[in-house]
């Protein structure tokens, strides 16, 4: 009787508030539009969208892909579009053409979708063998002009994480921001803050944007990394008070990324590493965790800063950490142009892949997809596979055992009969 009731007076509110009811609707629809999309692909669409915008008003298109009268374009309308948008983006402004094409155009469907707008023929065009060939000349020429082996990016590893922080000890290296005071305390909180970050980058397989602060004239802004989102744990895994950290031993630390570009769940990333007591200098478990008593027994640091962020010490920036390393490949006699802050990201790859760790590992730790075609370019087999390759093909007996195999089956094969002699 109360569940009748219930929605008896339910039905009798909708019919009497239905213009309250179009408002929670269009309400709820707008919302689930804004979270049709990560955040991250709505920063790009939205790059996308503007550079749309600003070409279709010069040179008097609809950017909505209208006629005059509001009806939406032709295939043939819209293929004529993408071919000047192509020469625009790619020809004139030399955009990078899988940018445009594989990025661009599918964000500036995506808003015509979000905008009610029908994109069936602008999709269309896109798939249109005449603007395909046109992709594929530009794709051809951008890589005529810039050849894989001069984009490489060089892996920083633990090696060269470690080198760093000698050069910072011994001074052939120096601190990339000016300390608070010209102590001991605050020379060594300097240097284990960027051998912290350095080794928190490759172990994590983070991207810059994951851990270290943007510039302040980034317009994006994403969640910071804090050290609640750090979680230490003993050999029991419960898991350690911030103010005990140091003082019960961590056998394993947990991290929760909040913000990550491939993230379209909005959960995160929570990643675990385990402590090795054998080599305590590389064990990021032991690492971090002095990192965090030094900050905040000695400097005040509260567990809701900013990982990276110390009372007092200037921000350690995307640009500044990029410094340090570039100064250390510069050291080492290596192309330091050829280094950035993603550098640790390619290192942790690079170091599993050496290590024989299969693809789906890899995958997990760094947050792509299981076959994801970008996770292959940080991939490269180690000297030691290598020598493995070549010894197996080089050695004689190998290759002469395959044959004898293959002319075993060819002399018991049954000889194929000629259709005219068939009976």
């Amino acid at each position: 009787m109360a569940t009748g009731s219930h929605s008896s007076s339910r039905t009798t509110l909708l019919a009497h508030s239905p213009h309250l009811l179009l408002r929670q609707i269009y309400h709820a629809n707008a919302e689930a539009l804004r979270r049709c999309i990560a955040d991250s692909s709505r920063a790009t669409y939205g790059t996308a969208w503007n550079s749309w915008t600003e070409f279709s008003n010069f040179f008097g298109f609809n950017a909505l892909c209208l006629d005059d009268d509001n009806v939406p374009l032709s295939t043939e309308r819209c293929v004529h579009l993408l071919e000047c948008y192509s020469g625009f983006e790619c020809g004139v402004r030399q955009l990078k053409p899988t940018t445009v094409f594989d990025t661009y155009v599918p964000g500036i469907c995506k808003f015509l979708d979000i905008q009610g707008v029908s994109s069936i023929a602008l999709r269309n065009a896109r798939a249109h063998p005449y603007i395909k060939a046109i992709q594929q000349g530009y794709v051809n020429m951008w890589a005529a002009k810039h050849p894989d082996h001069q984009r490489a990016k060089i892996p920083f590893t633990l090696v060269l994480a470690r080198q760093t922080e000698d050069f910072l000890l011994n001074g052939r290296l120096r601190l990339p921001s000016p300390i608070p005071h010209a102590n001991c305390r605050c020379f060594t909180m300097g240097v284990a803050r960027i051998t912290t970050a350095l080794l928190f980058g490759i172990f994590f397989l983070l991207r810059k944007g994951e851990f270290l602060p943007k510039p302040a004239f980034c317009s994006t802004r994403h969640p910071a990394l804090l050290r609640s989102h750090i979680r230490f744990l003993d050999d029991s895994q419960h898991e350690i008070p911030y103010p005990l950290i140091g003082i019960r031993r961590a056998w394993w630390v947990t991290i929760t990324i909040l913000f990550s570009k491939t993230d379209r769940t909005g959960r995160g990333r929570i990643l675990t590493h385990y402590a090795d007591p054998t080599t305590p200098h590389n064990c990021i478990v032991q690492r971090l965790e002095a990192y965090f008593v030094m900050s905040r027994d000695w400097f005040g640091a509260a567990p809701s800063s900013p990982l990276f962020d110390i009372p007092d010490f200037p921000t350690l920036s995307t640009d500044v950490l990029t410094r340090t390393m570039r100064e250390t490949c510069t050291l080492l006699g290596l192309p330091s142009d050829n280094v950035s802050a993603h550098s640790l990201r390619y290192g942790g790859a690079t170091t599993l892949a050496a290590a024989g760790f299969p693809e789906y590992v890899i995958a997990f730790y760094g947050g792509w997809a299981p076959d994801s075609k970008a996770m292959r370019t940080y991939i490269k087999p180690s000297n030691e596979i290598v020598k493995r390759v070549s010894t197996h093909m080089t050695r004689a007996h190998a290759s002469l055992a395959v044959q004898a195999a293959v002319n075993q089956i060819l002399a018991h094969r049954v000889p194929t009969v000629p259709p005219h002699r068939r009976s």
